[in-house]
């Protein structure tokens, strides 16, 4: 009768994992983990006495968690068939296929972006009047704003703080960037400061995925979505770039 019970309200089921082991995960890195997460509740319990302790072996384990994905993902696509290479690159978010949208309630997805791409107008005479008020207006005497080349460290600094993992039409993910940032930083600071120093924004980055979220749980009318755009994550970075500096000149200029 008590198994009967535990069945009743437990039942045994087949489940799938979702989460494997990281294939680069050994056990000498579980054990430097150990250690970081017993440094981490002294550190907890006595913050002014174990902080340092607790940095040096953080410190030390993101190391070598980082050299163990860098090479495991060195060692999968060397002198690999294509098919693997792909196969692998996929694990990592890239190319990943997005999910489709949610018909569920009879949406016609044409329509919808009609509806979208159709709500805002510009009104032709606020459009004039915002161009005559413009052109009437006096230029401050100021130096002409240019765009200043970018280092690598403003370049990573940029990438590191987008904590979205959201994919653009590129299908280049932050996962993937971020586990071999090292390597392609260089060439990553050279596309930026390209597209800077010849105003030119490339234009597969003008691309976003255009997602319809439903403002009601119900929605029953094209007026209850709203669209939601998915941009690469590196115009993304990119973007960044651009608005710090633009804002930079603004508040130096009292503009």
């Amino acid at each position: 009768m008590f198994y009967n019970y535990i069945y009743r309200h437990a039942p045994i089921r087949p489940i799938r994992v979702k989460h494997l082991p990281a294939p680069w995960l050994t056990k000498e890195i579980k054990d430097i983990q150990i250690i970081k997460n017993k440094a981490k509740s002294k550190f907890k319990s006595d913050p002014d006495k174990y902080r340092d302790q607790y940095i040096k072996a953080r410190n030390h384990c993101n190391k070598v968690c980082r050299e163990a994905q860098r090479r495991h993902i060195h060692k999968s696509v060397e002198n690999g068939n294509p098919a693997k290479v792909w196969k692998f690159l996929k694990s990592l978010g890239v190319g990943k296929d997005r999910n489709p949208i949610s018909n569920s309630f009879n949406v016609n997805i044409d329509n919808l972006n009609r509806h979208f791409s159709s709500s805002f107008v510009i009104n032709n005479n606020m459009k004039t009047n915002t161009l005559n008020l413009l052109s009437t207006t006096p230029t401050p005497d100021y130096p002409s704003f240019k765009f200043n080349l970018v280092t690598n460290c403003d370049v990573e600094k940029s990438l590191l703080s987008i904590n979205s993992d959201a994919m653009g039409t590129d299908g280049v993910g932050r996962t993937m960037v971020h586990l071999i940032l090292d390597i392609i930083l260089p060439t990553i600071s050279t596309i930026f400061n390209n597209s800077l120093s010849s105003s030119f924004f490339p234009s597969i980055w003008k691309d976003a995925h255009i997602i319809p979220l439903p403002k009601i749980s119900k929605p029953s009318s094209f007026s209850h979505y709203r669209p939601i755009s998915i941009l690469p994550f590196l115009s993304k970075a990119l973007e960044r770039l651009v608005h710090d500096q633009l804002s930079k000149f603004l508040s130096r200029n009292d503009l």
